[in-house]
């Protein structure tokens, strides 16, 4: 008898299998998903924002980052000590770091002098002219390192220098990251972690494996090229005219087709509505025009791409049309992102493998032969329905099963189908609990206060920046730019191009809003620096009173991180019991209403309304 472990790693779930495997049987002993769509979440929504770069962390908040990176590595490296710290680099005197600077490239230094030097350099190294010698200060910081290491010991190691330049410039050392490696995916990273805890539960309660079977990653193309037949349509089509077969004529013909009419053959301007033929698409007088101008944050690609006449398109200017019309959907960079971490998933999991033990027959399947498996089983019910995430232990079965034999593929019947349906009922669905606190303020929004020329009050109103092109109406009503609003009032703006030429280069403005429930965050000296909405709640505490009455009270996130933070009924002091504190993503066992224990999954809390809405563990979406 043979013991397989099979798995189906995922960016959502994973499923995985346990089978037993002889000559002539094949038996499924257990089979299970684990679910962690709560990391995926969180691991997207980082990914969206190293994605995006207008959603990237604000100029304070990076350099404060930056600044604790650098007193971490002079304190590793023995240049600072935790008792020296006492952020003498923050206040100094510009004559007396002058006159350091000076002598910095000659004379020794002082320990507490050459930090200060170092954070000043660090504030200041996108310069081109810093130092004694004006050079950059790349090249300061590396000459100041090397002539100050004939007298402090610290840097005469090569290693600690190139630590001290990687942090502050983000300088890869080359003895930590070599040439060619990259980096891992946050919901690769995340995946690694559950198939690792899936792995030992497992062997600590099976026992070590014969075989391993990993389903392996669908390649998914990133460019989104054009493929040889098509290619060989559009060449055949520029012969024609006698024009070479480039990227540029290439687009130029893609583009036509997507605009032609298949009755008259031409194309039409989608500006001035013109019309024009083929011949004349490669003319001077039609250009390739974004449709959502890149000033109003348009993408590059296809579907934003149209041909149109040039007058035309210099009279439209960076407009926003009335209606944008796109040839295809744009494509998803989550998506792609998606098939990157699932293939790095996989990659980590075979290394992984490799340090169990060698005795191990670690194989990796294609999916072709899990979908022949699942089409030979299950016939016209072989389509996925991915909104229940119980087809990743489907997978993981038919992954242990089409080699679970000597043979390349086993001999699946109606019989092993019904297997099928019948450890489905009793599957073993576990979930990566969510319990972190994910820095001081977490997923909570972030709101300044509008000025009092504002017309609004300051005290009851907060403002966040909005791009221009996603305004609506109500937003226009509510900009915290006085003249802006009274502009849009004199004209009665409501068309793109009017309101193009309202705004002009201005590409965020201030929207207001009423705060309902903002907490203020003060300076140390009282002043209010700007006001957060709770995003999230952190747990749901459900408290049984003195009369036997259950009542639910909601912690944010933002509340729980607070020095001094104690839940509301123990400071209230209500006189209950706490019975249970509930956070996403925890399982709870309930009745249902046909009187059988179902295990239910939470996925949302409502602290102010204290409701929990609850899901079934294998539910998605």
């Amino acid at each position: 008898m043979q013991r397989i472990f099979a798995f189906d790693p995922g960016t959502s779930a994973i499923g995985w299998a346990v089978l037993d495997c002889d000559r002539d049987t094949l038996a499924i002993v257990a089979a299970g998903v684990r679910l962690f769509a709560l990391s995926r979440h969180r691991a997207l929504q980082r990914m969206r924002q190293r994605l995006k770069p207008e959603q990237r962390m604000k100029l304070r908040q990076r350099m404060k980052l930056r600044r604790t990176d650098l007193a971490g590595a002079l304190i590793s490296c023995g240049l600072m000590t935790t008792t020296v710290e006492n952020r003498h680099w923050e206040h100094n005197d510009g004559s007396e770091l002058r006159h350091w600077l000076s002598l910095s490239l000659k004379d020794e230094l002082p320990d507490h002098e050459l930090v200060r030097i170092l954070f000043n350099a660090h504030k200041h190294r996108g310069e081109s002219e810093y130092g004694p010698d004006k050079t950059s200060a790349r090249q300061y910081v590396d000459a100041l390192l090397t002539v100050q290491s004939r007298w402090h010991a610290p840097l005469q190691k090569p290693e600690c220098r190139e630590h001290v330049l990687a942090v502050m410039f983000r300088r890869r050392a080359p003895q930590k990251s070599p040439a060619g490696a990259r980096p891992i995916s946050p919901l690769a990273a995340v995946s690694h972690s559950q198939f690792k805890v899936i792995w030992h539960a497992l062997v600590r309660k099976f026992g070590p494996p014969h075989a391993v079977r990993i389903e392996a990653a669908v390649p998914a193309s990133r460019k989104g090229s054009v493929n040889a037949q098509e290619r060989a349509r559009l060449t055949e089509r520029l012969a024609t005219i006698a024009r070479p077969a480039t990227r540029q004529n290439l687009l130029r013909v893609r583009l036509f087709q997507q605009q032609a009419n298949q009755s008259t053959g031409f194309a039409e301007c989608r500006i001035s509505g013109s019309q024009f033929g083929f011949a004349e698409a490669f003319s001077p007088m039609i250009e390739i025009d974004h449709s959502v101008p890149v000033a109003r944050n348009g993408a590059g690609g296809r579907h934003n791409l149209a041909l149109s006449l040039a007058d035309a398109n210099r009279a439209k200017g960076s407009a926003l049309p009335e209606i944008v019309q796109t040839s295809r959907k744009p494509p998803n960079r989550v998506q792609l992102a998606d098939a990157d971490a699932l293939r790095q998933a996989v990659t980590l999991a075979l290394e992984f493998l490799q340090t169990q033990g060698t005795s191990m027959d670690v194989r990796v399947v294609s999916p072709r032969k899990v979908a022949l498996a699942r089409q030979a089983l299950f016939d016209k019910e072989s389509a996925k329905n991915r909104s229940d995430l119980r087809h990743h232990a489907v997978d993981a079965i038919l992954t242990g099963a089409v080699q679970g034999k000597s043979a390349d593929c086993c001999t699946l019947d109606g019989r092993f189908a019904a297997m099928i349906n019948a450890a489905l009922e009793t599957l073993l669905v576990s979930t990566k609990p969510e319990r972190s606190k994910r820095g001081q303020k977490h997923d909570d929004t972030r709101y300044g206060r509008p000025s009092v020329h504002s017309g609004f009050d300051p005290g009851s109103h907060i403002c966040a920046r909005k791009p221009v092109a996603e305004l609506t109406a109500p937003m226009l009503r509510r900009l915290a730019d006085r003249g802006l609003r009274k502009r849009i009032a004199d004209i009665n703006a409501s068309s793109a191009n009017e309101l193009a030429a309202i705004f002009g280069r201005t590409k965020r403005v201030k929207v207001v809003h009423v705060a309902h429930e903002a907490i203020d965050v003060s300076r140390r000296r009282g002043v209010s620096a700007y006001a957060v909405l709770p995003f999230d709640n952190h747990h749901l505490d459900i408290v049984q009173t003195r009369d036997g009455v259950w009542k639910a009270y909601g912690a944010s996130r933002h509340q729980v991180t607070q020095p001094g933070w104690r839940p509301e009924w123990e400071r209230a002091r209500v006189g209950g019991k706490l019975v249970m504190r509930l956070h996403k993503g925890d399982m709870v066992e309930i009745m249902g209403a046909d009187g059988n224990l179902e295990i239910m999954t939470v996925i949302r809390l409502g602290g102010a309304a204290g409701t929990v809405h609850l899901a079934r563990s294998f539910d998605c979406g």
